[in-house]
């Protein structure tokens, strides 16, 4: 039985088809069956978003603006240094499950589960309001940890009979490190008083490796193992762009944020080791490309008095537009379920965050408390019961500001509830459907965020504008 590698990316399993025209004989679709419980959604960075449930798009008025919505940059007023650290837990409960085998009776799984928890660095910036003529302009370099792979699990569990006794033993361990990483530059201005504009220029590099082996061993025969292992290592680059619009009233902001498509340029290395019958194909190192999809967000922001900020934000991505080509015969297919994209079963997946925050006031120090809910479908679908991974959660957040130093904390806790399939190492190899194991994936995370804000002296604002733009002459001079 073969369960969770728990939190690798769809990447490194899905990209493993790349390399060969005769993926067909493989049964890959299972593998990435089981790899769609990764987090997928890409959200902006910052304890504050983040304590508001990332409803940040028609806010994005702080050094994490660009993250969300480059137009937001052009709302400071002085530089700022920013600095994201973000705290991770996440615990799998595989739960109920049971080996539906068409001949023989269906056999349980002993409930098991894997935990993990890693630390990283989320987010770093430095941005640089500046005027020029009666225009207020924002430049922002960046860098963003978008999507962190890191991750380790180890998992025992056991096929039971019908007394209870344990007739297989299985194990799984995994190991991955690295992630997709994303240096942005930003530049923002207020083309009316009402209207900012922005613009962000993004490099995505990607870097992991990752490792995974699984063992059944014959309870009443130990010397019977069958084990399937793998190691990969992959890189990933691309370019692409994000566009803002920022509307500003009185009592309310209106935000837009389109993050454009781009095809990535991936490499992998693959060595696959097993002592099943008839192995896996051996796949030769590849670079190929990835279509990747845009996202588009919009937000609402209330703002009923000073003190006071309400926020919602609505996110689409059509994953079913996430395609790769496998080959002269078959031509492009799904990302995530390898099916053509006319016939795929991946749909376009629609996320939804709202927020609020009060700031509370004493002499010359600010204190905002928050709080948050968000909806995230992921993209993938199991591949037998046709289920979508959603997560749901909450979040809360506190902060602190005094003279030109901010410091937000924020917790999350995003939970799912998933009736999933599993299978066995040989049924992966030899393509093997009938007798999969149906029961329920549990995954509950915690996580932890802080920010550190830094506003810096006002004249650095005016470098830009002393290099670039010639000063005004004084009227004794025009003379």
């Amino acid at each position: 039985m073969i369960g969770n590698r728990a939190r690798p990316s769809i990447l490194i399993f899905c990209l493993m088809i790349f390399a060969t025209p005769v993926y067909a004989q493989v049964p890959f679709n299972l593998i990435i069956s089981e790899q769609l419980r990764s987090t997928f959604t890409l959200v902006g960075s910052g304890a504050r978003a983040a304590g508001m449930g990332g409803a940040f798009t028609a806010v994005a008025d702080d050094a994490t603006a660009a993250s969300f919505n480059p137009a937001g940059l052009a709302q400071l007023v002085v530089p700022e240094a920013s600095v994201v650290f973000d705290h991770l837990d996440l615990q799998d409960q595989y739960l109920d499950f049971v080996v539906l085998d068409p001949v023989e009776a269906p056999l349980p799984l002993s409930d098991s589960e894997a935990q993990f928890d890693r630390n990283s660095l989320n987010f770093l910036s430095f941005s640089l309001p500046f005027a020029v003529g009666d225009r207020r302009w924002a430049a922002q370099f960046s860098t963003q940890k978008a999507v962190d792979l890191t991750y380790h699990g180890d998992r025992l569990f056991s096929e039971i009979d019908s007394e209870g006794n344990p007739v297989v033993d299985i194990q799984q361990v995994t190991d991955q490190s690295g992630g997709i990483r994303i240096y942005s530059g930003s530049l923002a201005i207020s083309a009316t008083r009402r209207m900012l504009i922005g613009v962000a220029i993004n490099h995505w590099k990607g870097d992991w490796d990752s490792s995974s082996f699984t063992s059944e061993t014959i309870v009443e025969d130990p010397e019977d193992v069958e084990f399937l292992s793998f190691t990969q290592t992959n890189a990933l680059s691309a370019w692409n762009f994000d566009l803002g619009m920022l509307l500003q009233y009185k009592y309310a902001n209106v935000g837009i944020r389109y993050r454009s498509g781009f095809s990535a340029d991936y490499t992998l290395k693959v060595r696959v080791d097993t002592n099943i019958e008839d192995p896996l194909i051996p796949l030769p190192d590849t670079t190929t490309e990835l279509e990747w999809p845009s996202t588009l967000n919009l937000g609402l922001a209330l703002k009923p008095s000073d003190k006071v900020t309400l926020a919602a934000d609505f996110g689409r991505t059509d994953w079913s537009k996430m395609l790769f080509n496998a080959g002269v015969q078959t031509g492009k297919v799904n990302f995530f379920d390898l099916e053509p994209q006319v016939s795929t079963r991946v749909s376009p997946a629609y996320d939804w965050r709202v927020g609020a925050e009060y700031l509370f006031f004493h002499r010359s120090v600010i204190i905002p408390v928050r709080g948050g809910w968000f909806y995230e479908p992921q993209p993938g679908i199991d591949a037998v019961t046709g289920k979508r991974f959603v997560n749901k959660g909450y979040t809360a957040g506190v902060g602190v500001k005094i003279g030109s130093v901010a410091v937000d904390f924020a917790y999350q806790r995003k939970n799912s509830d998933t009736p999933i399939t599993l299978f066995e190492p040989d049924d992966l190899v030899i393509g093997d459907r009938n007798n999969p194991a149906e029961g329920r994936l549990q995954r509950s995370e915690n996580r932890m965020f802080v920010s550190m804000i830094l506003q810096l002296p006002r004249s650095l604002g005016r470098l830009i504008p002393a290099i670039f733009v010639e000063p005004e002459k004084s009227p004794i001079e025009n003379k």
